[in-house]
């Protein structure tokens, strides 16, 4: 492995090397689509985004309220409890540099079901906080401050939005794409086949 690398390293050097003046890294202009290739690279920064995703679904959806004395609530969140361990669980199998298989169907799958249950879930907290929108909480006995039940539903939504923010960028990056590669790839052999 560190012989290809040095090679690697090594062959870019002379590549710019050659390029000479015609490259410098400000002429270097990053794009979203870069993503894609560091995913099917498998580089460092694919890693690195990977476990920086997985760390913020744990961390948004860590501050969203576990207990809801609505039972109706309590059971979607049991429910969207499960989807983000099980999301979580495929982010968690993309730790190091290796070369098996990433689930991405499975993920994208996972996520198609679980976004419409975040919005659903929305939906109701939203609906929480309108009827609670009057309600206004004492201070605690120690005297400091204790959210009232619109706050804590308004936190609850704008957390479940994060959530929401970082599934959606790990499955149009990266499991989205990987979909379109593999269908493009099948189509070009079938082509070639006829």
């Amino acid at each position: 492995m560190i012989c290809y690398r040095q090679y690697v390293v090594k062959y870019f050097e002379n590549i710019k090397h050659k390029a000479g003046a015609r490259y410098t890294p400000e002429l270097n202009v990053n794009l979203p689509i870069s993503e894609l290739f560091d995913g099917i690279s498998r580089t460092e920064l694919f890693y690195a985004t990977i476990r920086k995703k997985r760390g913020e679904l744990f961390r948004e959806f860590r501050y969203v309220t576990s207990k809801y004395k609505n039972n109706e609530l309590q059971k979607k969140y049991d429910q969207i409890k499960k989807d983000i361990d099980s999301l979580f669980k495929v982010l968690e199998s993309i730790k190091e540099y290796n070369t098996s298989h990433i689930p991405w169907d499975k993920f994208q799958e996972q996520t198609k079901v679980f976004e419409d249950k975040l919005w659903i879930f929305t939906d109701q907290l939203k609906k929480k906080k309108e009827q609670v929108k009057d309600i206004k909480t004492p201070l605690k006995k120690d005297g400091s401050y204790q959210p009232s039940p619109s706050e804590i539903f308004n936190s609850d939504i704008h957390h479940i939005y994060k959530t929401q923010e970082v599934v959606s960028y790990v499955e149009i990056a990266y499991a989205m794409p990987t979909q379109f590669i593999k269908y493009f790839v099948q189509e070009i052999k079938l082509t070639v086949l006829e």
